[in-house]
């Protein structure tokens, strides 16, 4: 565990609906402490009372925003959400080109973090085709430039090639990238690939990035500390 002061702590995980470890992965993300996280493969329904992001809050990150992309007949929703230590504002979940394959969307919230306002964003973008995702990136990135707040974070589940994030670095920094290392305690290479991400603003320094290998999901989480100039 790292305590550092002003320091902003984020990431996406792709939890697979909770993959039968829902208590474990929920003891895993308390032990990072996340100040925010976005969560991809949520699952909800309030019939039976199942609700993923209440399964994997923290008592540190204790607020949950939910965005759904599929409703089953069952009073079942599936989408992805985020988990916060701050109070969720102003929510806004915008669908996006997926053509006849699952319904996929950006979700967007605002926090006031030390008296700044910041949107951080959620996604999980198609697996199934790059031009798919050639166009989710492209209205992505379109809502995030028209979005007024100076301060902005995206999470996801990309499915993506490091090329096809090429769009954002003008404006936008990317953590997970092939020049990015992590490594575990025994100094032993953890294989990451680029399709779970983190996307930040260039007004916000990246002080360091931490990948969790983990077998309580197909995705490993990835996190994030960042400093808010």
């Amino acid at each position: 565990i790292y305590l550092v002061r002003d320091v902003l702590t984020v990431g996406p995980w792709n939890i697979k609906r909770g993959n039968n470890n829902l208590e474990m992965q929920g003891w895993l993300i308390a032990a990072q402490r996340p100040d925010i996280l976005g969560v991809q493969e949520v699952y909800v329904n309030k019939k039976d009372k199942t609700n993923n992001l209440l399964s994997v809050r923290t008592r540190n990150a204790v607020n949950t925003s939910f965005a759904e992309t599929i409703s089953y007949d069952s009073g079942g929703q599936y989408g992805i959400g985020q988990i916060s230590k701050y109070k969720p504002e102003n929510e806004q979940v915008t669908l996006l080109s997926s053509e006849d394959k699952e319904q996929r969307c950006v979700q967007k919230v605002e926090y006031s973090i030390d008296g700044k306002r910041v949107s951080v964003y959620n996604t999980h973008f198609s697996y199934e085709s790059a031009l798919i995702r050639k166009k989710q990136f492209a209205e992505v990135l379109a809502v995030m430039d028209a979005d007024k707040n100076s301060y902005k974070i995206l999470t996801g589940d990309f499915n993506a090639k490091e090329s096809e994030f090429a769009g954002f670095l003008k404006n936008y920094k990317v953590v997970n990238s092939s020049e990015t290392k992590f490594y575990d305690y025994k100094y032993n290479r953890i294989e990451m690939s680029q399709i779970d991400n983190i996307i930040v603003s260039k007004n916000i320094t990246v002080l360091n990035a931490r990948a969790i290998p983990t077998e309580y999901s197909d995705h490993y989480p990835l996190f994030a500390f960042l400093a808010l100039k």
